[in-house]
């Protein structure tokens, strides 16, 4: 198995980067090529809620790694298809791509808002520590 790391936590203060092991074609299988526009869209919703504080504390969806090859694929995805809401999704991906996660809140309320969202509204971006929390949670990790 090729395993990869992600960025899951590009800490500015020089933090430890957490690690999930995974395939390249474990990513593949899990965003396929024939992806709809709203399975990309709950794809990137839900890679965002490692970002993000809700005003409810609430999040719908599966949690997904954020990481560098789910991005990567994603953006692969969106290249070879047409999509009604692609350019906003190939931004938002370009940026996390470049490790810029500034405007994530806004970003996932732009999801949210398309997709008639009710519960979860992102009010901010977590804290290293909080994000770190997150992951130790909802993922399988090596430290």
């Amino acid at each position: 198995m090729l395993l990869l790391t992600g960025y899951l936590l590009p800490f500015e203060d020089g933090g430890a980067i957490i690690e999930v092991e995974e395939s390249l074609s474990a990513i593949e299988g899990e965003f396929p090529s024939t992806m709809s526009e709203s399975e990309i869209r709950a794809a990137i919703h839900s890679m965002s809620h490692q970002k993000v504080i809700t005003e409810d504390d609430k999040k719908w969806g599966a949690p997904i790694p954020l990481t560098v090859e789910r991005v990567t694929r994603l953006l692969d995805v969106l290249d070879h298809g047409v999509y009604e809401n692609k350019e906003v999704n190939v931004k938002i991906l370009k940026r996390w791509h470049e490790n810029d996660f500034s405007e994530v809140a806004r970003e996932h309320n732009e999801l949210w808002y398309m997709d008639n969202g009710n519960i979860g509204y992102a009010t901010g971006i977590m804290s290293a520590e909080e994000e770190q929390e997150y992951i130790k949670v909802n993922f399988d990790v090596n430290e």
